[in-house]
């Protein structure tokens, strides 16, 4: 019959007081078989724990990208069901008459008279028409609005979403906005922000955080100070621009400024 062998643990105090207890050969190979995969359980776990983190981050990212793009989806599909409504009506010819002018308004043609003749045009009708012809003629065709779409420019290499921009009272732009690299490959540049008033009048507005380097996605939170020198902010654009290492435009847009 075999016999398992024992340890003995003597445990000495500094009085001379001793405690001793025995444990068996198996007991000692598993607490040493567990002591050396503990360590390596916890580093698996914490391994694990982090890589569910960061997925997890990464879908609510795209989760948001996706809520945005589907909020500018429903804008778009409402703007294409209003112009398709309009279109309808025209076609049925139903869309609401421009106001008649009030120097047109007078009709050119005289009502005939009670006797059945045509009673003749006042001369000061006559005179008043030929005053607006004139005024017409001067002013020539109509000058053209900002229209902020044609000055976009978008390449196709990158592209902001969630851009959003909030005036404070100590005359502070706070913005936020996310950069996507859409090239396939890192690239290089730097950001620029733009005031825009409605004189079309353009301020630069330099921050710190301007030079960039993306593989994927970078988000940017500047606060802008604005210029003693700029004056009235009502109806302010703030334009963004993104430019390479090369100094070459790849994306402008603009975004309205929120109090």
């Amino acid at each position: 019959m075999k016999v398992w062998g024992k340890y003995n643990f003597l445990l000495l105090h500094d009085d001379g007081a001793a405690k001793s207890f025995r444990i068996s050969r198996r007991a000692v190979r598993i607490l040493m078989l567990i002591g050396v995969l503990l360590p390596l359980v916890g580093g698996v776990g914490i391994w694990i724990g982090w890589q569910a983190w960061q997925d997890r981050q990464a879908w609510e990212e795209e989760e948001r990208v996706l809520q945005q793009e589907m909020a500018d989806l429903r804008t778009q599909i409402d703007r294409l069901t209003h112009i398709d409504r309009l279109i309808q009506l025209s076609e049925a010819g139903q869309l609401p008459e421009a106001l008649p002018n009030p120097a047109s308004a007078v009709s050119f043609s005289p009502p005939p008279a009670e006797n059945g003749q045509i009673a003749t045009q006042p001369a000061s009708v006559s005179a008043a028409s030929d005053v607006s012809q004139a005024e017409a003629s001067r002013q020539g065709p109509p000058e053209e609005t900002f229209d902020p779409d044609k000055l976009a420019v978008d390449s196709g290499q990158v592209r902001i979403d969630a851009a959003s921009a909030h005036l404070s009272k100590d005359r502070r732009l706070r913005v936020r906005l996310d950069l996507y690299n859409e090239s396939g490959r890192q690239i290089a540049g730097t950001l620029l922000f733009f005031l825009q008033t409605a004189d079309e009048t353009r301020t630069a507005l330099p921050h710190s955080d301007a030079a960039f380097r993306i593989s994927r996605l970078k988000r940017f939170a500047p606060v802008l100070e604005i210029p003693n020198s700029v004056g009235d902010l009502a109806k302010a654009a703030l334009v963004v621009e993104v430019v390479n290492s090369e100094k070459a435009l790849l994306f402008r847009q603009f975004y309205p400024i929120a109090e």
